[in-house]
């Protein structure tokens, strides 16, 4: 897309199409990639702090792994027909787990750059994706509303539990629809609707709490009734 000479000829400066920006030796006729980039929209990112690595999703239909000591590019996955739009790193270990617009849920080991399970349980786009702080279990929802809980621990990771209308149906809350507490005990939610809030056992999806927003006490100033927009566990909890 873009190409610059060095003063004495011998290099050359070299951006593409991919969003990666090269130098080209004359002499030695070798190629030295320096930068990496997404090339549209990133809509996700996941953070390994064992590794100090970076995972991001982006609506040009990768999914990339960064080194966070130096910003260099590590691995690469690409999805071609698909649009990952949420991802999560497992606690512990080098997996990694991505949620699709069409549904799809897949985990990767990263150093191995393979595919460990594969879900198609969503009908619409993941809004949330999670692995528990214990490294236990994995949550997704979807457009929806679907609620799905997955073992890790089990072969291609099992699904125990699908709950349907659960989740507030909307886009609004992607990709941080789900929360968990650091105690790896509870996980809360928007919804069944943007007026509340629900919080399940972790370990079973069963109701603990449900907070109607809709009850408390109004702002008589205000003409429209407030919606949950955010929820998120306090690092205590």
């Amino acid at each position: 897309t873009a190409v610059r000479a060095s003063h004495d000829g011998l290099k050359v400066l070299a951006g593409t199409t991919t969003g990666n920006l090269g130098i080209l030796d004359i002499p030695t006729r070798s190629y030295t990639t320096v930068m990496r980039s997404h090339t549209d929209r990133i809509s996700d990112m996941s953070l390994d702090v064992t590794r100090a690595h970076m995972a991001t999703v982006s609506a040009d239909h990768t999914i990339r792994v960064w080194d966070m000591t130096n910003f260099k590019q590590l691995y690469d996955f690409s999805a071609p027909k698909e649009c990952p739009c949420a991802v999560a790193y497992h606690p512990s270990l080098q997996v990694l787990a991505c949620g699709f617009e069409n549904g799809c849920i897949r985990v990767f080991n990263v150093a191995s750059t393979s595919l460990i399970a594969e879900h198609r349980q969503h009908r619409g786009k993941v809004v949330g994706l999670i692995f528990s702080p214990s490294g236990s279990y994995l949550y997704s929802a979807d457009y929806f509303g679907t609620l799905v809980m997955y073992s890790t621990t089990e072969p291609d990771y099992a699904i125990i539990r699908v709950l349907g209308n659960m989740v507030a149906r909307s886009e609004a809350h992607a990709p941080h629809a789900l929360t968990m507490s650091e105690d790896s005990r509870h996980l809360a939610f928007i919804g069944p609707s943007d007026f509340t809030v629900s919080v399940v056992d972790a370990r079973s999806l069963d109701e603990v709490l449900r907070v109607d927003i809709t009850s408390m006490e109004a702002d008589m100033a205000r003409s429209v009734v407030d919606r949950a927009v955010r929820v998120h566990f306090s690092p205590t909890a």
